[in-house]
């Protein structure tokens, strides 16, 4: 994560979380992973962006990107599958959303993980864009 944008995040949270008092039913730290969630969304492009509305183009006519982060074995990988479906073919009925959608493996220094997101990608019929890393 760019440190400007780490700097924002934090920034917003502590915002948020000054003078806040603790809900009935949760603990402190729900509530904390909530501010958290909150900023995040927020710093994404807020509740109304087509991102999280499911649209194809952004506010500026370019296609959606989603990027997946997190810890190695946090389910980013089986979650970008998911998600791809999910894009491409109507959970509901099962037919296909006339959607495109294309999977980027971003991770060049870990083979398994683009292997995985190859397979994922064959398993739900979205092609895998990869870079092969060139390491000596």
């Amino acid at each position: 994560m760019n440190l400007a944008v780490a700097n924002a995040l934090v920034a917003g949270v502590t915002k948020r979380a000054i003078g806040v008092k603790v809900l009935d039913g949760v603990t402190a730290e729900q509530q904390f992973v909530k501010l958290i969630y909150d900023e995040l969304v927020e710093l994404m492009g807020g509740e109304g962006s087509s991102a999280l509305a499911g649209g194809d183009r952004g506010v500026d006519g370019r296609p959606q990107v989603v990027l997946m982060a997190g810890l190695q074995g946090a389910g980013k990988t089986t979650s970008a599958g998911k998600l791809a479906l999910t894009i491409v073919t109507d959970p509901k009925t099962g037919e296909p959303t006339g959607r495109g959608c294309v999977l980027a493996a971003a991770d060049v220094y870990r083979p398994a993980a683009i292997a995985q997101l190859q397979t994922l990608g064959a398993q739900v019929d979205v092609p895998v864009f990869r870079l092969v890393a060139v390491f000596g």
